[in-house]
């Protein structure tokens, strides 16, 4: 199955369905998402305040990724962040509105300082694959300025358990004991000391290249099925069905 986007009309950007729809292929950013947001839920990883509502702590969802044998496939890992210039993160306070920086809203966003750059795997895919809206817009000077229309979370795609939650990065944030992370309710990349213990929030597994394993069906009737997307499937965040 493959699940065509409607952005970039020249890169011809998809994801594509493996393994019966349970994980899913970007072929810009190279990586395989499983299709499963909240996988961590109920497993041994789980040590947040609740045991099954998957909001871990971030040594929790690193030896979660890490460890993570899905169908057969292993080597699993936790989204990364790269440097949006290419070089060093910019991280000066208050993050920015435009995506500008490493810190802040709009990241990867169409007319952002850094349009559908892939520096931030989770920025892409809430920005770009999923074509949602940050709290504020590209426009904003303060943080006192009104949300724009439509923000949140409005588009899951074809993914299950995606909740407008924080969910952490793999990358390490330049501060001792710090990673990234990035708020799919609000749009919002920042950083978190990792041993706070109420500093407990979702994990979301990834794999480097396409992951192929056996379709549970014909992979000739899975294969031929087409969903176009193009940014127009919108679940409301409220209706996200989600573990607690």
């Amino acid at each position: 199955m493959v699940v065509a986007l409607g952005w970039i009309p020249a890169a011809h950007a998809a994801l594509h369905s493996r393994a019966g729809g349970t994980m899913f292929y970007d072929d810009v950013l190279d990586i395989t998402w499983l299709g499963d947001a909240n996988a961590i839920a109920g497993t041994a990883f789980d040590d947040g305040v609740f045991a099954d509502d998957g909001r871990v702590s971030w040594a929790n969802a690193v030896a979660w990724a890490a460890t993570l044998d899905f169908g057969g496939v292993q080597d699993w890992r936790l989204p990364g962040v790269s440097p949006l210039n290419g070089t060093n993160f910019i991280l000066s306070s208050p993050g920015t509105f435009n995506g500008a920086k490493d810190k802040g809203f709009n990241i990867s966003a169409p007319g952002s300082a850094y349009p559908y750059s892939p520096a931030s795997e989770m920025a892409y895919m809430f920005y770009v694959n999923l074509e949602n809206l940050g709290y504020y817009g590209l426009d904003a000077t303060a943080f006192s300025d009104p949300p724009q229309p439509g923000w949140g979370l409005a588009n899951t795609g074809p993914f299950t358990h995606l909740a407008a939650a924080t969910y952490w990065s793999g990358t390490i944030y330049p501060l001792p004991n710090w990673a990234f992370r990035f708020d799919f309710h609000l749009g919002q990349q920042l950083g978190d000391d990792t041993t706070v213990s109420f500093n407990s929030f979702r994990a979301w597994a990834v794999h480097d290249g396409d992951v192929t394993v056996p379709e549970p069906t014909s992979l000739a009737l899975v294969g031929g099925a087409v969903v176009v997307l193009g940014g127009r499937w919108r679940r409301r965040a409220a209706a996200v069905s989600r573990r607690a």
